[in-house]
């Protein structure tokens, strides 16, 4: 018989195998063998929803000799102060001259609000097709929905970024080559 992790005891045969569902719920960190993950893209963006949903900041997978470590940073919270009780001042005994009425003050000029372009995975962002390329968009571009604003690569399999927003560039926050997160926010548009 083969020896077995005490921490992971063996199946009793009644027992379902483990998912990647309740595998990635019952680590919290550590190392943890899964057996028959298709390790792609779409896999490891369910990986990381997972890893969002269930809390879980570490995720170690072997498979087949291969290794991949998804870690994540906690969500923290910050504590609501609570909001000082209302001092009322007493009232004046001599007559107070009412208040002079000024002009209205000029409502501020709006900034529109922008929109953002976010990382739909893990991997590493390029600005062009390829090095000899000039960037598929920089500060100033115009973007519709289907426009390209990069590649991420992520284990050999590259991905178009399109900008699912129309408007125009006016922040690019990533660098050629830089390591992006799932949902890390790639560049702001103004609306058009």
């Amino acid at each position: 018989m083969a020896d077995h992790d005490p921490n992971h005891p063996a199946p009793t045969g009644s027992e379902p195998p483990p998912t990647s569902s309740s595998a990635a719920a019952a680590t919290g960190c550590g190392s943890r063998v899964l057996g028959g993950i298709e390790t792609n893209v779409e896999t490891l963006n369910q990986l990381m929803r997972m890893m969002s949903e269930f809390e879980v900041t570490a995720l170690d997978l072997v498979e087949n000799g291969r290794e991949i470590r998804l870690r994540r940073q906690k969500q923290t919270v910050a504590a609501a102060m609570p909001t000082p009780a209302a001092v009322v001042a007493p009232a004046p005994t001599s007559p107070v001259a009412p208040p002079v009425a000024s002009a209205p003050e000029p409502a501020p000029l709006s900034k529109p609000t922008l929109l953002t372009i976010e990382s739909p995975t893990v991997g590493t962002f390029y600005v062009a097709p390829s090095p000899e390329s000039p960037p598929f968009v920089q500060v100033g571009s115009i973007v519709h929905e289907k426009t390209i604003v990069g590649i991420i690569e992520a284990m050999k399999v590259f991905t178009e970024i399109p900008a699912g927003v129309s408007g125009r560039i006016v922040e690019v926050l990533v660098k050629n080559k830089q390591p992006v997160e799932f949902g890390q926010v790639l560049f702001r548009v103004e609306p058009s």
